[in-house]
């Protein structure tokens, strides 16, 4: 092998690892976007991780004695298999008493590029409906549970159902 064939391998390896580089360096960089900007990845993160983690038939249960006993204290709105659902926060819970549509809201949020993003459960007897406000999206987990969305850049109107 003579001193140009060397040169050219050279500059082949260096190319490859340099690519490499890049490539590692790209993907990294979606991950940590994903992780910590992109509100939509981190509400379906946490879903996957309720519907992986969480018992619904527990979960209803739990809800159902909130709305039986009206309490709407810290100690007793606590379950503790939602608090690994999101790591960044614990859930905030609040018991919502709107006549015949009385239930239960379980909510997360972060912090990101958007000022207003949270996202969480709606819990109810299993014949509930999750009323729709605007800018919520929301899909039935199972009869009368429903995961939520919000996650709009800027702070409308406050809706009856919103968290603070």
């Amino acid at each position: 092998m003579n001193e140009l064939d060397t040169k050219r391998t050279r500059n082949k390896v260096k190319w490859l690892l340099g690519s490499l580089f890049v490539l590692a360096l790209s993907a990294a960089s979606v991950h940590w976007f994903n992780e910590n900007l992109n509100a939509q990845h981190m509400a379906n993160s946490c879903q996957e991780r309720v519907e992986a983690s969480v018992d619904p038939v527990m979960l209803q249960s739990w809800a159902l004695n909130l709305l039986k006993d009206g309490s709407n204290t810290p100690l007793n709105r606590r379950l503790p298999s939602l608090d690994s659902a999101w790591p960044r926060e614990k859930p905030q819970v609040g018991v919502r008493l709107q006549g015949a549509t009385n239930y239960v809201l379980v909510s997360w949020g972060a912090e990101t590029l958007r000022d207003d993003c949270r996202w969480g459960l709606a819990i109810g007897s299993p014949t509930f409906v999750i009323p729709q406000y605007s800018g919520w999206k929301s899909r039935a987990w199972k009869p009368g549970i429903f995961f939520w969305q919000y996650l709009h850049r800027q702070l409308q109107a406050r809706n009856p159902g919103d968290i603070e």
